[in-house]
């Protein structure tokens, strides 16, 4: 801000604060959150398209992982209802991943403030026409509030592709 401009001594300081606070571990990983019926469709659609990436599943028994595990994958797959499973909740909190992907998001059943602050980028996909709150999965911060109207037009637009063109 032009009035309170900051020195690089506040920026030390308020990163030498966003590490005390923030223990994460930041990775590289962009986190697919889907239903059970696409998990397979997504990693194969990866492995199609990025035949070197590391994909990695996490569903059903394939989910003993911990955070440094994160670090060497390009790509995870999971399930909303298995994120946020109690044996799997500690374990996504303890990373920051790069970019977290909320699929078929208009359809979920469970909170996702928690999975909001799980990446640095969100983003929501879905071929369904959007019925989530305006703020849906944090996208959209709290102070966008007195813009909700621009927000809901955005959040209820759709562009379809055909699974060829994804």
């Amino acid at each position: 801000h032009a009035l309170n401009p900051m020195t690089p001594a506040h920026v030390a300081a308020f990163e030498r604060d966003r590490r005390e606070f923030d223990r994460r571990v930041a990775v590289k990983t962009t986190l697919i959150l889907s239903t059970p019926t696409i998990v397979d469709q997504w990693v194969q659609e990866i492995k199609r398209a990025m035949p070197d990436a590391v994909v990695r599943r996490y569903h059903g028994q394939e989910r003993d992982v911990d955070a440094s595990v994160w670090a060497e994958t390009d790509f995870a797959v999971t399930t909303w209802h298995t994120a946020v499973s109690e044996k799997s909740l500690s374990m996504f909190s303890a990373v920051f991943f790069h970019r977290v992907v909320f699929d078929e998001y208009a359809s979920v059943g469970v909170d996702t403030a928690p999975m909001s602050r799980w990446g640095a980028h969100r983003w929501l996909v879905s071929g369904t026409p959007s019925l989530c709150p305006w703020n849906c999965a944090g996208v959209f911060p709290v102070s966008f509030y007195h813009h909700r109207e621009h927000v809901v037009s955005v959040t209820s637009s759709t562009i379809r592709h055909g699974k060829a063109d994804v």
